[in-house]
């Protein structure tokens, strides 16, 4: 396995990459003194990975693994399903001497991640992401949330460091289209904030991704990786520079939870880097050309043609008011604070404002209806 160093902040994690490596993982496991390893994983990656992963720590290791498991979705990254989980842990005898493993997506990893650092203060967190947008986006960063309901996302968490990160390609094998675009549209995402060699990458990525071999996955990957490091070495908490990462989330989080698990969280996030370019070059920010191009990436993957999932504006709006970047600057009535771009690869705003630029709300109500109405997704 190759060890790529993940830099947060002035800590180092071991971000070991490998490909049908499951043994090679465990055996790294084993050199960590521990009383037992829990394996944090949902309903769907337990049959798949978590039964197998388990047995290779008990029998071939002799370490005793206990496998905890949350329904599988957005639905259940809640405070409910952290307190029924602490109840497990308890249950099957966590101690400060304990590991937590998340074996899964991001909602998993998200969630396992909270529990471990609640647990007597912290134990020892290890994370083994299974799709593409938890390898290269949410196990790179510290922040460990759930949503408080079904209306604020990722407001209800901490900032806690993994003791190290594993990844085995060939988990991306069986990985549902669906999961393997949400990642792509991260890796656009990072294209357009930074430019450079993430931009350059995606116009020969994009076309093929579905059938891309295990060296481009890989090198993917190690882009995203490189895009989240280059910012968090300086800003582990991604409340300055890094908050850049939250470009389109302002209405990619009010989609996905709109959608209640039919569209994916880099779907949702897809049509919000829509809404932001838009809305950007309405307030005369960002040129027409710019706006084109990202239409162009985003529809590389996807024409969204779903038009029988029920949005409607105000529903987004208000859970827009909620968003989870409300506090960080002040906000007059009937103003959005969004991450926006001048051009590819500059944000408007810098570091007074937080890197944030106030949107009026009847301006981005216009924008969401002029985007859905072009997707065919909006209920008028």
């Amino acid at each position: 396995m190759e060890n790529i160093k993940l830099e947060v902040g002035k800590n180092t994690i071991p971000f070991l990459i490998g490909c049908d490596c499951f043994q090679d993982i465990a055996s790294y496991i084993s050199n960590f003194e521990n009383d037992k390893i829990f394996i944090f994983t949902d309903t769907k990656v337990k049959d798949l990975y978590a039964n197998k992963f388990a047995d290779i720590l008990n029998v071939t290791f002799g370490i005793n693994t206990i496998i905890i498991i949350m329904e599988e979705g957005e639905i259940s990254k809640n405070a409910k399903t952290v307190y029924k989980s602490i109840e497990e842990f308890f249950h099957f005898g966590v101690t400060r001497s304990s590991i937590l493993l998340t074996l899964g997506g991001g909602v998993v990893g998200n969630t396992g991640g909270l529990i471990a650092s609640l647990l007597f203060r912290g134990i020892r967190l290890m994370h083994f992401p299974t799709t593409l947008l938890s390898i290269h986006d949410s196990v790179t960063s510290i922040k460990q949330a759930v949503n408080y309901k079904l209306t604020m996302k990722n407001t209800i968490g901490t900032y806690y460091y993994p003791t190290v990160i594993f990844t085995d390609l060939h988990v991306l094998k069986t990985l549902p289209d669906n999961h393997l675009k949400s990642g792509v549209f991260e890796l656009i995402k990072n294209g357009l904030i930074l430019g450079g060699d993430h931009l350059d990458f995606l116009y020969d990525f994009l076309p093929e991704y579905k059938n891309a071999d295990m060296a481009t996955l890989e090198k993917a990957i190690k882009l995203g990786i490189e895009a989240k490091q280059s910012l968090l070495r300086i800003d582990p908490f991604e409340k300055n520079e890094a908050i850049i990462f939250e470009y389109g989330h302002t209405v990619g989080h009010a989609i996905e939870l709109a959608s209640n698990g039919l569209l994916s969280h880099g779907e949702s996030v897809g049509l919000g880097i829509k809404c932001a370019a838009l809305v950007s070059n309405k307030m005369n920010y960002l040129s027409y050309g710019d706006y084109i191009t990202h239409n162009n990436l985003i529809n590389l993957i996807d024409d969204y043609s779903l038009s029988d999932i029920p949005f409607s504006t105000d529903n987004l709006l208000e859970l827009i008011m909620n968003d989870n970047k409300k506090g960080y600057i002040d906000t007059n009535n009937g103003k959005i604070p969004m991450i926006l771009l001048r051009e590819i690869g500059k944000t408007v705003g810098d570091s007074n404002s937080r890197y944030l630029t106030l949107v009026p709300l009847l301006l981005l109500r216009d924008s969401i209806e002029e985007i859905f109405s072009n997707n065919r997704i909006l209920e008028r």
